[in-house]
């Protein structure tokens, strides 16, 4: 010990020195590397115990943790921001790489933020759902790839592994530069606590306590672990607020304005989805085919989860382009839908739709039933109940299937009630179901009421039903009263 400075240095350890911590220096045998030797006094063996420490290693790994915390602000994996000035310029952008251009947009887009509804167009030759909002005297645009809506994934394990990993580094980072500072007696017992923790034992705390550096070592680890579980609590957090927004980007692809066309007084629609706590695959929609043909669908994805929203979408999306092109020929509308979806279907899910077409002038619908709940229709001066229809398999569920079609007609008076099995299926905390007879008693308290009141209290004789009771599925309706044509 004595031949060289670096050595001598720990010499002070035979002459009553507890520990001795070196600072970095070039070890005497290799001028570049650099070391931190510590060492203890092992007083009744008159001798101590030396441990080096290569700094070099934990300035790498407190750079790459550094680096990896570096994100960009998404909408999703690729999706983000874009804000407008009123003449349509770029005024904000991830890393500023869009500012200053103008985006050509269609003029419907303004109109599109006020309806709160999303399209979809080609932003900077990307396919892609646009959702836009008025801000202040700009114009928000939020631009979601369509590529990425398809994918198959699953947000709540990937957060909960990059995070256990993150911590974890962190953990043992911390122990270690903490043990390079005080090598002490006890370290085999901190290291059993360790690896119980790391195992995933995080109620084990590390309770060595024969010297103050031993102290500090065991309040460390005790404050990381508890942190590690605080990260924890914030990731289930953070899921939770993703899946809240994953249903809002759903609900947002819904009509929702009501009344949905006050310039037309032949009918009076409503319709609403109450989705679960889990994003799920219901959706309804309705549009003008032209001026004398109103298209009415009702839907339920198998499954739940980001998968069927994303299925929802992509059916809803495809039912929309298939009836506008066929109009009152419904069976090859479906047939059409059934074809596409097949050919983009790798994890097997399937669409129960009902669909009909109304002819206004006539009260004639032509519809197509694909494995969807019956409707209920109450005639003029009637009450609400469930007609069997013409029955077909769902959609994407068989290939080369073939769609019965069938007709009905609604005279001046008459009403549809459509919806999904989360209505009939809710249940209490007995898990009892609240069934079709319940939605007919409730459906039949005032029938001549209000669209909007009808579907009201349906939602109330279920929530009355169900009370404290979770909610599984989403809930979705859709009433159509039919007031015939007005002759001027």
């Amino acid at each position: 010990m004595h031949s060289g400075k670096q050595s001598a240095e720990f010499l002070c350890l035979l002459e009553g020195t507890d520990v001795y911590v070196q600072d970095m220096e070039e070890i005497s045998y290799d001028d570049k590397t650099l070391m931190c030797y510590s060492a203890a006094a092992l007083k009744n063996q008159k001798g101590f115990i030396q441990i080096g420490l290569n700094v070099d290693t934990y300035h790498n790994s407190s750079e790459t943790y550094t680096i990896s915390r570096i994100r960009d602000e998404r909408v999703g994996r690729t999706g983000y921001y874009l804000l407008l000035d009123g003449e349509g310029k770029i005024i904000g952008s991830p890393r500023d790489a869009y500012n200053d251009d103008i985006l050509d947009l269609p003029a419907d887009l303004t109109g599109s933020a006020e309806s709160s509804r999303m399209i979809r167009r080609n932003i900077y030759g990307v396919d892609s759902y646009v959702g836009t909002m008025m801000y202040n005297d700009d114009l928000m645009v939020v631009v979601y790839p369509v590529a990425e809506a398809w994918e198959t994934w699953n947000v709540a394990i990937l957060v909960l592994l990059a995070i256990y990993m993150v911590v974890f580094a962190v953990l043992f980072i911390l122990i270690n530069r903490l043990i390079a500072k005080h090598v002490v007696h006890g370290v085999y017992s901190l290291n059993e606590s360790l690896s119980t923790i790391t195992a995933g034992d995080l109620d084990q705390k590390a309770d060595f306590r024969e010297s103050i550096e031993f102290d500090e070592l065991s309040d460390g680890i005790n404050i990381t672990v508890d942190r590690l579980k605080e990260l924890i609590k914030e990731a289930k957090e953070r899921i939770d607020a993703e899946l809240k927004l994953a249903a809002k980007i759903q609900t947002s692809f819904l009509p929702h304005k009501f009344p949905a066309f006050p310039d037309r007084d032949e009918f009076e629609l409503y319709a609403k989805m109450e989705p679960a706590k889990m994003v799920g695959g219901d959706f309804y929609d309705f549009f003008l085919v032209d001026e004398d043909h109103l298209a009415l669908v009702m839907a339920d994805v198998s499954d739940k989860g980001i998968p069927s929203a994303m299925f929802m979408a992509m059916a809803m999306d495809k039912i929309r382009h298939s009836v506008a092109k066929h109009g009152t020929d419904v069976a090859a509308a479906i047939t059409e839908v059934n074809i596409e979806l097949l050919s983009e279907n790798d994890s097997g899910l399937f669409v129960t739709v009902w669909l009909g077409v109304v002819t206004l002038s006539t009260g004639h619908i032509d519809y197509i039933d694909a494995g969807h709940e019956f409707p209920a229709i109450c005639r003029a001066g009637g009450k609400f109940k469930i007609e069997e229809d013409v029955h077909n398999a769902p959609v994407a569920a068989l290939k080369r299937m073939v769609f019965d079609p069938g007709t009905l007609t609604l005279n001046a008076g008459d009403c549809i009630f459509l919806y999904t099995d989360g209505i009939t299926e809710a249940n209490n905390s007995e898990g009892e179901m609240f069934r079709a007879e319940r939605m007919l008693n409730a459906l039949n308290l005032h029938p001549d009421a209000p669209a909007e009141d009808i579907d009201n209290a349906v939602r109330a004789s279920i929530a009355e039903y169900v009370q404290d009771a979770p909610q599984f599925d989403d809930m979705t309706t859709l009433i159509f009263k039919y007031n015939g044509r007005t002759i001027s």
